[in-house]
C-alpha cells in the first residue's frame, strides 16, 4: 500500500466504514484506505516523500475526503500533512493512543465542523443602527459640523454607545 508513506487523513472505530471507493481520490490522485488496529481504524492514502506540501490542491484533496468519511461516520481528523512510514506505523499510533483517540471520537460522535465567514460592513451597521435609535442619532448630528478636538470627549461616548449598541 506505501510507496514513501501513508498520508493519515483520520481515526474511526471500525465497524461499518465508508466504501473506500466513495470518498474519491485523496491527496495526489491516491485512493483512501483504512488501517486497522486496536478497534480503531486510521483513513490513509499513499504519499510520496515524508512532508506533504500545504498547496491549495492538497488541502482540497485532504478537505475533500475528510468531508465524504464524514457524511458517513464519525471521523476524528488529524492535522494536515500527518505522515507515517507505513502501515505497521499507523497500526503502532493507534495502539499506543488508543484511550485518547476513543475520547476524542466519543467527543466528535454525532457532530459536525462548520466553518462561518462573516462580512461586515461597518459603515452599514451603523448607518442602520442610527435610523433605529434615535438618540444616537441626534449625538451625531449636535457633533457632525463642531470641530473634532472641541467634541473630543463626546466623540468617544458617541462611540462607547454605539459599541453598547452592536454588542
Amino acid at each position: 500500500m506505501s510507496e514513501d508513506g501513508l498520508y493519515f487523513y483520520g481515526i474511526a472505530e471500525p465497524g461499518p466504514l465508508p466504501d473506500v471507493a466513495g470518498l474519491g481520490p485523496g491527496l495526489g490522485g491516491a485512493a483512501p484506505d483504512w488501517v486497522e488496529a486496536a478497534g480503531l481504524a486510521a483513513l490513509v492514502s499513499p504519499v510520496t516523500g515524508a512532508e506533504v506540501p500545504a498547496s491549495r490542491r492538497n488541502m482540497l484533496a485532504h478537505t475533500a475526503v475528510l468531508e465524504r468519511a464524514m457524511a458517513e461516520t464519525s471521523l476524528l481528523p488529524l492535522r494536515f500533512g500527518t505522515v507515517a512510514p507505513d502501515a505497521a506505523a499507523v497500526a503502532g499510533c493507534l495502539a499506543r493512543h488508543a484511550a485518547p483517540f476513543r475520547a476524542g471520537l466519543r467527543e466528535v460522535a454525532g457532530r459536525v465542523e462548520l466553518g462561518v465567514k462573516a462580512h461586515w460592513q461597518p459603515e452599514i451597521a451603523f448607518t442602520q443602527l442610527l435610523e433605529q435609535d434615535a438618540g444616537l442619532r441626534r449625538m451625531r448630528d449636535r457633533l457632525r459640523d463642531r470641530p473634532a478636538a472641541e467634541t473630543y470627549a463626546e466623540r468617544i461616548e458617541l462611540g462607547r454607545r454605539v459599541e453598547a449598541a452592536l454588542a
